[in-house]
């Protein structure tokens, strides 16, 4: 057994500046680590609000299509009464109302 002073060197860890050097490799290994594991999970997150704006965007879309019974596929071949477009049996003339303004002389008298 040696003897060991407070003054000597300890010969087992002279070289304090190893450890120093791997603790900073490792330091900045972790640091690119976390780095990757902020920009996996900042894309996740991008990629899950992008999912849900689309399938909000489709249930949107969805809603306005049925919505409309005009629009609406399955309402095409029988068209309720509602739609229909009521025509009167003088639509088509061509001088409809035409007289409508006029004065009836006839009944005023003489002059």
């Amino acid at each position: 057994t040696t003897h060991l002073d407070a003054d000597d060197p300890r010969e087992d860890f002279e070289d304090d500046s190893d450890l120093d050097t791997d603790s900073d490799d490792d330091d900045a290994e972790l640091q690119k680590e976390l780095a990757k594991v902020k920009e996996e999970r900042h894309r996740e997150a991008e990629q899950m609000n992008a999912d849900k704006k689309q399938q909000e965007e489709r249930i949107r879309m969805e809603n306005i299509i049925h919505g409309n019974p005009l629009l609406n596929k399955s309402s095409v071949g029988s068209v309720p009464d509602a739609f229909k477009v009521k025509r009167r049996w003088d639509d088509d003339v061509a001088f409809k109302n035409f007289a409508r303004g006029e004065v009836d002389l006839s009944k005023r008298g003489f002059i």
